[in-house]
């Protein structure tokens, strides 16, 4: 299924009583699917079986 950058800004503003300017739809919409790209990935990077999560993170 394909991310829906619009449908979701939608969806997620009205969830959150958020109001979206029409002027600034565009530029949102944009980074949303950036987001997606990065998110997408991130998902898709090949982990081996092994591997576990480290239960603490440092910096």
């Amino acid at each position: 299924m394909a991310f829906d950058a619009s449908t979701y800004l939608d969806q997620a503003a009205s969830l959150v009583g958020l109001e979206i300017d029409e002027a600034c739809r565009p530029g949102v919409i944009e980074n949303l699917e950036r987001l997606a790209a990065v998110a997408r990935q991130v998902a898709e990077f090949p982990m081996p079986d092994d591997v576990e999560a480290a239960p603490v993170f440092t910096a």
